[in-house]
Parts: C-alpha cells; structure tokens; sequence
C-alpha cells in the first residue's frame, strides 16, 4: 500500500471516528475490506452515502486498500 493512500485513509478514517465516537482505529487490525472501500469511496472518490450493492458484493472482507481501490475503479469504469 502507498505511503500517500495510507495516509490519506488514516486521516479520512479518523475524521469518521471524530464523528462519531473518539476512537483511534488500527486500520489494519480491525477494519474490514467494506470499511476500507467505504472510506476509499467517501475520501478519494468524492462520492456520498453508503456503497452501491453492486459494489459491496464485489469487495470481500479481507482486501486491503489497494485491492478496494482497484474493485471500485472497475465499478466506476463500467
């Protein structure tokens, strides 16, 4: 994963956190491919609102951001 896209979910993911609770995430222990795709969708895609059911059937729990991101520019191409 880039240093840059970590980054970039990081601060994405905490901003949600604030949000909601304060709470510090480990993103890689305890989020999920949803999660991360979730955040990819809202931070770097610019898009609102919960996923598509498309996507969220093509994006298994243990993907990691790269693979999420990748999932999410197929769906988009389409």
């Amino acid at each position: 994963m880039g240093k840059k896209v970590a980054k970039m979910f990081l601060d994405f993911w905490q901003k949600i956190c604030r949000r909601g609770k304060k709470i510090e995430v480990d993103i890689s222990m305890k989020t999920t491919g949803l999660d991360r795709a979730q955040a990819l969708w809202n931070g770097r895609f610019k898009r609102g609102g919960p996923l598509p059911n498309g996507l969220r059937k093509l994006i298994k729990p243990g993907d990691d951001l790269a693979t999420a991101e990748k999932t999410i520019r197929k769906f988009l191409d389409q």
